[in-house]
């Protein structure tokens, strides 16, 4: 019937052996197995083997999805919000290679793309907001004008499925890796690949610093590395984790770097000398989707098994180098969409000293350089 199945009562916050950190709620999301999820402040997404994607609020207690979005006819394998204020819209990718957008007010399909051959993994939106990348098992990148429900960029030189994909914050560059440990970074202006390196393990996840050419990402390796974009050199990685490293993110300042995995969320600094661990917060995170912070000072958590999600919550503002002294408010459930706490938290700045430009539209495949 396209609903949720009915939970048990909702839980109360369950104290973490930190008390920094707390479990929020948990959701029946799907009757079947989750195979992705995504979080904008406030609000996530669930895909899944029943070819749904639903839309929740973390703090709901009624635990019901807000949306219910139909349409693909294979299991759902990525999901992500264009990050805008309001939540316009939603990115859904199937196993069948085809990528639905929805409109989150009307919960209706406004556009298909079907070129890849196989199962669409990975999916980020440009920062113009009229451009789509996708990364596939197909092993090629695609760059789409959502105007016209087509590509006009076709990326190859993968050898293996795409795990990770993501623009940089001025919309010239685009960073992929794969299951092989391929990592690359393309320029979309040019059509070529400006760096590649094999780490020679699978990358986990990928991000950007907002400010500065700085990259990071995370492998199968347990560790982060930390790239200089400007010469494209490595400038130090983390010590070993001693379990998988699930998502990176460098908070909105740009002070530091999250890192989440089972162990816990790790927060880092970092100078050509080494990364140095500013803290660490034991949170229980098991299956960690993707995770998202607020302008409240919160960071929400999403970790999923089988048809369930379970959000925690660290409270970032006690936690090194965001402490402060005022308690931090927390959003109390609402609507979609139309709420301001939905806002995307934070905006993305352009790379210093580059100036930003939409992607080349000349259509056509570049080689993998």
């Amino acid at each position: 019937n396209g609903q949720a199945r009915r939970p048990p009562a909702p839980c109360a916050a369950l104290a973490m052996s930190d008390p920094r950190s707390s479990r929020i709620n948990e959701f029946f999301a799907h009757n079947v197995d989750i195979n992705c999820a995504c979080m904008s402040g406030v609000v996530f997404a669930t895909g899944a083997n029943d070819c749904r994607v639903h839309v929740f609020r973390v703090e709901d207690r009624k635990q019901k999805p807000k949306r219910v979005l139909q349409g693909h006819s294979k299991p759902v394998d990525s999901v992500q919000f264009e990050p805008t204020a309001n939540l316009e819209r939603l990115a859904a990718g199937s196993r069948s290679g085809t990528v639905r957008l929805w409109n989150l007010q009307t919960a209706k399909v406004t556009s298909i793309l079907a070129e890849h051959r196989a199962s669409v993994g990975c999916i980020d939106f440009h920062p113009s907001g009229h451009f789509i990348i996708t990364g596939s098992v197909d092993t090629n990148i695609k760059l789409w004008d959502d105007r016209h429900k087509s590509s006009v960029l076709t990326l190859k030189g993968h050898s293996a499925p795409i795990t990770v994909l993501k623009h940089s914050p001025d919309g010239q560059w685009a960073i992929s890796g794969d299951q092989d440990g391929h990592l690359k970074i393309w320029d979309l202006q040019q059509q070529k690949t400006l760096y590649q390196e094999n780490l020679k393990s699978a990358i986990t996840s990928l991000t950007f610093h907002p400010s500065e050419r700085i990259m990071a990402c995370a492998t199968d390796k347990k560790s982060v590395r930390f790239y200089d974009l400007n010469g494209f050199e490595l400038m130090t990685r983390t010590p070993v984790n001693p379990t998988r490293i699930d998502k990176i993110a460098f908070h909105q300042d740009g002070k530091a770097l999250l890192s989440a995995s089972a162990s816990g969320l790790k927060v880092w600094g970092w100078n050509e000398r080494g990364a140095r661990l500013l803290d660490h917060v034991e949170t229980g995170w098991s299956g960690l989707a993707d995770m998202a912070t607020t302008d409240s000072g919160l960071l929400y958590g999403l970790s999923t098994t089988k048809g369930i999600v379970r959000t925690t919550a660290v409270k970032l503002y006690k936690v090194c180098p965001f402490k402060t002294s005022a308690k931090s408010p927390v959003s109390p459930p609402g609507g979609l969409a139309v709420d301001p706490s939905l806002a995307v938290q934070g905006t993305q700045k352009p790379i210093q000293d580059r100036g930003g430009s939409h992607p080349s539209t000349d259509k056509g495949d570049t080689g993998g350089g």
